[in-house]
């Protein structure tokens, strides 16, 4: 699903993308940012996502205008605001108009999860209560999960289909973006049903990702082909193409996610082959060829070195068409090919002092997952938007170069003081936001406060600490909040280390 965060400042935006990934509430998130609200507005426009994570003061347009815009386009999109204590007043005026839900600053992590599924889940009871729902839950997250332990329900059919079946990965490729959620709606709506009165199917189908939907179809004798390869044209109606990936017959709860990801794997074939319907059994025979050897290794460090944004591209895509060309070409190929062109863009970066991932719209991971692509066409679009991302960063990381350490120290210092409320790490504050090595700007920071990162973090929020117990106004839960602590007993052990008291009786002693 699609996921928009509004936020000015980049440590909080950053810190709440992490929160989100981590909560396990989102099905394959894809994150979009923006630093102002007309920002956000414009990627609104454009991607349409289903869940929008708004701060209220933001430049240019804040967070209500940017809420009262949403609504007005009449979307099912769900909004959940972020507010500090000071902005408390207009997250109430937010709630009248029609959001989801809010959250008070600095997010914990219980209370985001716990919105999170009352704003995604509108509507339906909560997990385990009730057959169905425990069925489903425990599914996905089997399915989607290594290692995964979960309780399937006494009585339930999926105890019977997991002695022999067979997963698919049936995905919804609308031709407009626009209308994907209505379309991919509309075919999940048609394969439940064709589940539920089929004859020759038993089995279980359950949501994964706004574009596919997971099944896990019984094959205790043999695997139902005529009736799986029946799902796409049954399914056209919808509006959209439909593919099937199958996997090959497994048994036990155990391998299910093995089994899913066999056929994820059978489905990225559509990226080169027509067939609606691909099975993982058929790609085990097929060729393997990376041309990523390393002298085009060495060509594209090149490119990239030099800027050479139209050079890079046009080899790029010499080499992919190359691969496109040859019928009996194995998917893995192209994933590996893909792994080892983010490797070299990495290294180029990593040897700038430049972090890998710094500038991507997704949480840090392997930047090409075939999945993501409704076609060839969007693969070679994503690979030219990093291959521009990447020279852009390259030439911006050289800005650091320019100032003398103690500049760098000094401004380090300030962004500490200013966004010690932020859990943020030395590696994120070294390479998303100064684009440096974690060990130079610990360096810099030793060198001018004798402290590392960490104790410098922590000494700036006692003292914050300090001041807002003093002030009177707070709680102790609200000043460990607003100086970053989502644990409130942790930051009592750091006051009372600190200090030699505890919160409250340092407030009494006051």
């Amino acid at each position: 699903m699609k996921v928009l965060i509004a936020e000015d400042e980049y440590a909080s935006r950053l810190s709440l993308q992490k929160q989100l990934a981590a909560s396990g509430m989102l099905t394959d998130p894809e994150f979009l940012s923006a630093e102002n609200g007309q920002q956000a507005w414009e990627l609104f426009l454009q991607h349409r996502p289903e869940l929008v994570v708004t701060d209220i003061k933001m430049p240019v347009m804040d967070g209500l205008e940017l809420v009262r815009r949403i609504y007005a386009e009449k979307s099912s999109a769900r909004v959940i605001i972020v507010s500090g204590y000071a902005d408390f007043k207009y997250a109430q005026e937010a709630m009248e108009n029609g959001v989801s839900g809010y959250l008070l600053k600095p997010v914990q992590d219980k209370y985001l999860s716990d919105l999170l599924y009352k704003v995604l889940h509108h509507g339906v009871q909560a997990p385990g209560s009730t057959p169905e729902a425990q069925k489903e839950t425990a599914l996905q997250r089997l399915l989607l999960t290594q290692g995964a332990d979960e309780a399937i329900p006494e009585g339930s059919m999926l105890l019977d289909v997991l002695q022999r079946y067979v997963a698919l990965c049936v995905q919804f490729c609308a031709g407009q973006k626009e209308h994907a959620a209505e379309v991919s709606a509309g075919g999940k709506k048609l394969l439940r049903r064709y589940l539920h009165t089929s004859l020759s199917l038993t089995g279980i189908c359950v949501d994964l990702r706004r574009d596919a939907m997971g099944v896990v179809l019984k094959a205790k004798r043999e695997i139902p082909r005529d009736a799986i390869l029946r799902i796409p044209s049954l399914l056209e109606k919808c509006g959209a193409a439909v593919f099937v990936g199958v996997s090959g017959a497994c048994s036990g709860a155990a391998a299910l996610h093995t089994a899913y990801r066999q056929a994820e794997h059978a489905l990225c074939s559509r990226l080169l082959r027509p067939d609606a319907v691909l099975w993982y059994e058929e790609q085990k025979n097929l060729s393997y060829q990376n041309p990523l050897d390393a002298n085009n290794r060495k060509v594209l460090r090149q490119y990239l070195h030099a800027g050479d944004e139209a050079r890079c591209a046009a080899f790029l895509k010499s080499l992919l068409d190359d691969m496109a060309g040859n019928a009996g070409l194995s998917m893995q190929s192209v994933a590996d090919f893909l792994t080892g062109v983010d490797l070299v863009m990495n290294e180029c970066m990593a040897r700038e002092g430049l972090h890998p991932h710094t500038g991507t719209r997704h949480t840090p991971e392997p930047r090409f997952v075939l999945t993501r692509y409704g076609s060839w066409t969007d693969m070679i679009t994503d690979v030219n938007d990093r291959i521009h991302e990447v020279c852009a960063l390259l030439s911006a990381g050289q800005g650091n170069a320019q100032k003398s350490p103690d500049e760098l120290a000094e401004e380090i210092i300030r962004y500490i003081r200013d966004n010690y409320n932020n859990n943020v790490s030395l590696h994120e504050l070294a390479e998303h936001v100064f684009f440096m090595n974690s060990s130079y700007l610990s360096h810099l920071l030793k060198e001018r406060t004798g402290k590392n990162y960490t104790t410098y973090l922590n000494e700036v929020r006692m003292e914050k600490a300090r001041e807002a117990l003093m002030d009177g106004r707070f709680t102790v839960t609200e000043v460990a909040g607003m100086c970053g602590y989502n644990d409130t007993s942790q930051f009592i052990q750091m006051f009372k280390k600190t200090y030699g008291v505890t919160p409250k009786k340092f407030r009494g002693m006051d």
